[in-house]
């Protein structure tokens, strides 16, 4: 079995993407502990404590999918690589989104923007970087 030269960013990213699906699974469960402090004083019939529940699903799914991608990229495989650039890829246009949203409501998007960059520059580096598509056997 030959091993291959990750390069020191792929890992970076790897770790990163750890450290989301961690991140992630934590807001999970801080949505699930909200909606238990909102259900005492709501009654079990109603319909907002349900949506609340439900909207506990999408960190844990993110948490799920960036834990693979993290595990992916860990072990070189291609689909790890292709999810990254479409991440990236839509991360980068909820970041515009984000931005024009800002500056429309008059408020300065340095968090968006910080985004927007990094989001750009991971996507770029897994789309176009030569040593990146030799490691991944693109």
């Amino acid at each position: 079995m030959e091993t291959k030269n990750v390069p020191i960013l792929v890992k970076v990213i790897s770790s990163l993407y750890y450290i989301f699906a961690v991140s992630s699974f934590l807001s999970g469960l801080l949505v699930l502990f909200l909606a238990s402090l909102i259900k005492m004083g709501i009654s079990a019939g109603n319909l907002s404590i349900w949506f609340v529940y439900f909207s506990s699903i999408i960190p844990f799914g993110m948490s799920i999918l960036f834990f693979f991608v993290a595990r992916g990229l860990g072990k070189t495989r291609p689909w790890a690589r292709i999810t990254v650039i479409i991440l990236s890829g839509f991360w980068s246009i909820l970041g515009i989104i984000f931005i024009v949203l800002s500056i429309y409501l008059g408020g300065i998007p340095l968090g968006p923007i910080a985004s927007l960059f990094f989001n750009i520059a991971i996507g770029w580096y897994f789309l176009f970087n030569k040593s990146v598509k030799e490691v991944f056997e693109i």
